[in-house]
């Protein structure tokens, strides 16, 4: 399991995206990711375009376990995006758990160009495999 939790909203958006791009290359096949505190624009590309299966379970309660966020919205960018079952992608784009497809993350030839590459050794402790 990868962890990246809170830190990519720091990011511009192109460096948010290929900084997670770069993090999906360090989930094993099958394995999970666990990605919260992102623009959910970018977590909803990436996890389209690498096929990552969003985990249902907890799904609601994981999005709205920190509610001091919500009042953030959509002033600030660390806000919360309220949870809307109305949009088509919910279940993907409310989702901050998922399960990587048989190659691991999905195509990672983009990633080899990127000018962020990520190591195991270069991410905070807790985007870490643990």
């Amino acid at each position: 399991m990868v962890i990246a939790n809170n830190f990519l909203c720091h990011m511009g958006p192109l460096e948010a995206e290929r900084c997670l791009r770069n993090i999906a290359s360090l989930v094993n096949p099958h394995g999970y990711v666990f990605v919260s505190g992102v623009d959910l624009d970018i977590r909803t590309k990436v996890a389209t375009d690498l096929g990552w299966n969003p985990l249902q379970e907890l799904l609601e309660e994981i999005h709205e376990g920190d509610p001091c966020m919500k009042g953030f919205w959509p002033w600030h960018y660390g806000g919360l995006e309220p949870l809307n079952k109305k949009r088509r992608d919910w279940r993907l784009r409310y989702a901050a758990a998922f399960q990587s497809t048989a190659a691991g993350g999905g195509d990672r030839g983009s990633c080899k160009d990127s000018s962020v590459r990520v190591s195991a050794a270069a991410l905070p402790v807790n985007a870490r495999r643990a």
